[in-house]
């Protein structure tokens, strides 16, 4: 009987607690690092500098992204709705009204 691998990846309520309690660290030891560096960088700490800004940049192309693709989301479905609204009037039920079922004897009737 063949065994299953176990999966590489770990649960997001594992990683959101390691990842809070990294952040500040990495924050911390980075600033204080600039701080110490003093107005001449070594090529060491220019690489490392250069690189923090990289991935800033990175990290916020990334989160603009995000949040245009859940507006596009949250817009569709806005569309969607307000569709089935206009369609219901246009076929003379009240849009808010339920939807009756082919099995109901009685109807609903909402206020």
């Amino acid at each position: 009987m063949p065994s299953r691998r176990k999966r590489g990846t770990r649960s997001l309520a594992v990683k959101a607690p390691e990842l809070a309690f990294a952040v500040p660290q990495v924050v911390a030891h980075r600033v204080t690092r600039m701080a110490l560096s003093g107005p001449r960088l070594s090529a060491r700490e220019r690489k490392e500098f250069e690189l923090m800004v990289a991935e800033k940049n990175s990290a916020f192309g990334e989160s603009w992204n995000a949040m245009a693709a859940q507006a596009a989301r949250a817009n569709r479905a806005l569309a969607a709705s307000f569709f089935q609204s206009f369609l219901a009037i246009a076929q003379g039920e009240r849009p808010s009204a339920p939807r009756r079922q082919p099995s109901c004897t009685k109807p609903h009737l909402a206020f």
